[in-house]
């Protein structure tokens, strides 16, 4: 019983620590335009997180209050992004840089706007640097039939742990 404890302990890391990354708004949305289902949801971008950490709360502020699913591809480095309105497609290469995704499908719907939340629990380590900050590269993935509204443009954040 000790030996298994003693290995549980050397594998096991416990920290109080909390990191809210800042909001990123999605870039590269095109406005009043429909999307459809697999659609790249904007352009690549990145999000300064911790060098080390693992996801715990993924939020999408949906501003125009469509609560449409998404997914949120996550990689540790930059992978070439597919263009805005064209089904998602990531190379075999690309694909190895991937951590997770953060399925966006619990939306709380506030009239006018929306919030949806993803519970992944991914864990990271990452080396890419974007002015001096660590971070992940991110690409959104629409599941449905978006219209997104001028002055609409969601946004997205991080909870790292």
């Amino acid at each position: 019983m000790g030996l298994f404890i003693d290995r549980i302990k050397s594998i096991v890391r416990v920290t109080s620590e909390i990191d809210v990354s800042p909001l990123v708004e999605i870039p590269g949305i095109a406005t009043a335009s429909i999307y459809i289902a697999e659609d790249a949801f904007g352009e690549d971008f990145f999000i300064p997180v911790p060098r080390e950490g693992t996801i715990s709360n993924v939020t999408f502020y949906d501003l125009d209050g469509e609560g449409i699913n998404k997914e949120l591809v996550i990689a540790t480095s930059r992978f070439t992004k597919t263009a805005d309105h064209d089904p998602f497609a990531i190379s075999d290469i690309d694909l190895l840089k991937v951590i997770g995704i953060g399925y966006i499908s619990t939306f709380s719907n506030f009239n006018a706007n929306q919030i949806g939340l993803a519970i992944p629990a991914l864990s990271y380590v990452t080396t890419t640097k974007v002015d001096g900050k660590y971070g992940l590269w991110c690409q959104m993935v629409t599941k449905g039939t978006d219209t997104i509204a001028a002055g609409s443009t969601p946004q997205i954040g991080l909870v790292v742990v």
